[in-house]
């Protein structure tokens, strides 16, 4: 993020200035942490003005996806006046990316909805002609995310397991299985896609039980995590705390391929700036959390479920799936005060 300070000779000569910034640097660099997966051009505006000789006033201004951010207060020192606004000017920011991550998350299952919508005939009719193949690329297209979810499965539920099976195989099995319950699908097209991350979760969790073996050559974590690996290329996550096909990208203005500071509720990360890159960290906490508690987190934070698709998808109330990522978060800051002791 660029930031321009305006009318800088009110502060004083130009070594005055130098200094001026020089201290405000770390309150801006924690502005950036923030935003740092906000992809789009962002430039904060420090405006500087003086009321008498005594009295300044500043005003800060920042143009995000939805909104034009705005603050403004007076005082007789210009450093503290600028501190104080950025420190409430971060925590301003942090609301507004929050709400445009739930508006993203909305609008994102409307177009969901919409396509499903639109598209049921032709499912319908792969289904009664009994054109799996289409079927399956048409199901790929409406929800390319699912291929992303099973992966994550794989890799959460998969660690110490090994398959006589390949990754690529599994996912055919996950498209066949829809095609084969696709008529106990939800008479309400909302519900399409809750319904088939739903049977897919079911699916996974029965079919990595029946092939269990004791002995053979797959390793399914490590070729899981290979396979999300290359699929970061095509895919891509949100903000304040998402995975999706670049394409569909088009009118956000926020991209994640990992964790940031931008999705902790409090200033941990303020406390320990130093924790650099936080995404390692927090993938080391999530380390001390059960396959459910993993599973739920990354769901809504990297396959862009909202909290309703995830508890639908796994039969748990709503209630359930915000404590577990609230709980897994608070793990997250307590792993990062740890690791900075």
């Amino acid at each position: 993020m660029k930031y321009i300070v305006h009318n800088k000779a009110l502060i004083g000569d130009s070594e005055e200035q130098n200094i001026f910034e020089q201290k405000i640097a770390r309150k801006i660099s924690l502005l950036d942490r923030v935003l740092s997966n906000y992809k789009k051009n962002l430039v904060l505006d420090i405006y500087i003005s003086k009321i008498n000789s005594h009295l300044f006033k500043v005003s800060l201004s920042l143009k995000l996806k939805s909104k034009l951010l705005y603050l403004e207060d007076e005082g007789n020192n210009i450093l503290l006046l600028v501190n104080d606004l950025l420190e409430k000017f971060r925590n301003i920011i942090k609301k507004q990316t929050a709400k445009e991550r739930k508006e993203h998350l909305f609008k994102r299952k409307q177009r969901r909805t919409e396509s499903f919508a639109e598209y049921a005939h032709q499912l319908d009719t792969y289904y009664a002609q009994k054109e799996n193949e289409q079927f399956n690329h048409l199901i790929k297209e409406l929800l390319p995310s699912l291929k992303t979810y099973t992966m994550r499965y794989l890799k959460t539920h998969g660690h110490n397991i090994k398959l006589k099976i390949s990754v690529q195989e599994i996912l055919d099995e996950v498209y066949i299985n829809l095609f084969d319950r696709f008529n106990e699908r939800p008479s309400t097209i909302n519900n399409i896609s809750s319904w088939i991350y739903g049977i897919t979760h079911e699916f996974l969790e029965r079919y990595l039980e029946e092939n269990i073996i004791k002995f053979e050559q797959l390793d399914i974590s490590i070729l899981a995590a290979n396979e999300l690996k290359s699929l970061e290329e095509e895919y891509t996550v949100d903000a304040d705390g998402e995975i999706v096909l670049l394409e569909e990208l088009d009118d956000i203005s926020y991209m994640n391929k990992n964790y940031g500071a931008e999705m902790l509720p409090n200033d941990a990360f303020i406390s320990y700036p130093e924790i650099h890159p936080l995404s390692k960290d927090i993938y080391l906490a999530l380390e001390d959390c059960d396959e459910k508690q993993r599973m739920i987190f990354e769901m809504y934070w990297l396959d862009e479920l909202s909290e309703d698709e995830i508890g639908k998808s796994m039969g748990i109330n709503n209630s359930e799936v915000e404590k577990i990522i609230k709980n897994v978060t608070n793990k997250i800051v307590a792993h990062i005060k740890a690791q900075s002791q």
